[in-house]
């Protein structure tokens, strides 16, 4: 990585993190689109963002006849990003099967 010229004392105190854009993908996979009627995207963590990883989770949701998700599981994936996809999905709403 090529160094960048100190301008003053301050700047050398202030850690250089690039800049990496935050994925937007979430696929979601076994589940009709059409039926999720409130998505919540997960943040993206810090130190994975900092780093440049990205990572990916596989969840078992199980969804409640209200729409509710009512019981997640964390199948594979990424353990860094686990949190962040339970958070998410535990706050997705689907249409009711009443």
């Amino acid at each position: 990585m090529p160094r960048m010229p100190r301008t003053s004392r301050q700047d050398s105190a202030q850690p250089i993190v690039p800049s990496v854009p935050t994925p937007s993908v979430v696929h979601v996979t076994h589940i009709d689109p059409a039926l999720l009627v409130h998505r919540v995207d997960p943040i993206f963590p810090t130190l994975p963002r900092q780093t440049g990883r990205e990572g990916r989770v596989e969840l078992h949701a199980l969804i409640g006849i209200d729409g509710a998700v009512r019981s997640l599981q964390v199948l594979e994936g990424d353990p860094m990003f686990f949190q962040s996809a339970l958070d998410a999905v535990s706050q997705w709403r689907y249409k009711p099967h009443f």
